[in-house]
């Protein structure tokens, strides 16, 4: 056979339209058949992009969630109020009436012994207001030569506490400064009623249907 004689299988494989000639680029065409490109998958990044450091810093403890105990002190919203008028009868050596810084003395006194009733409690879980309303001279006494002079006051107890047992407070009271008439004249009458308040007499509920 000649080296210039092409076999006939050579021939065809050569003018076929089908197949690429070699040495000869691939068509750029795609095919119909082929997905389109929005659907093709995309090849990763060279490298991800760093993003800013985020908003909040993760947690390294686990998150508990807030529990809240039902309070054990009652509510703090309703006022509980309690008062009562009173009058003490003090034996006085001049014949008038206390004077502005008496009264101021007087009425503080009468608040202080809120610390010694009831509970024991004063500011802020029990308040106590105490306010002169009246006060009376008597006539002179002819055996002890004092005069009688009689103080009308109101005693305001109130808390936002719960603390029912104030509305105990004005008997509390009474008793108490009919059971301690001594250290009431003492105090009376070693700090501004010096010499002036020479007895401390009874302390009674002004009766209901007296009006002061």
């Amino acid at each position: 056979m000649s080296g210039n004689t092409v076999s006939p299988a050579v021939e065809a494989a050569i003018s076929s339209p089908t197949l690429n000639p070699v040495g000869q680029s691939p068509p750029t065409s795609v095919p119909d058949d082929a997905p389109p490109a929005s659907l093709a998958p995309s090849a990763p990044t060279s490298s991800p992009t760093q993003s800013v450091s985020p908003t909040l810093r993760p947690s390294t403890t686990p998150t508990i969630m807030p529990f809240i105990a039902p309070s054990a002190a009652p509510s703090m919203e309703e006022l509980i109020i309690s008062d009562q008028e009173f009058f003490t009868q003090l034996s006085v050596y001049e014949k008038r009436k206390m004077n502005v810084v008496e009264q101021e003395f007087f009425r503080r006194y009468m608040e202080s012994r809120t610390e010694f009733i009831g509970l024991n409690l004063t500011v802020p879980f029990i308040k106590t207001e105490s306010t002169i309303l009246k006060q009376e001279l008597g006539k002179e006494n002819n055996i002890t030569g004092y005069y009688l002079l009689q103080v009308a006051y109101l005693m305001n107890y109130t808390s936002r506490y719960g603390y029912e047992e104030i509305k105990k407070y004005p008997e509390y009271f009474r008793k108490y400064m009919n059971e301690n008439r001594n250290k009431t004249h003492d105090s009376l009458h070693e700090k501004l009623f010096d010499p002036m308040v020479q007895d401390v007499g009874i302390t009674a509920p002004v009766p209901d249907d007296v009006t002061i």
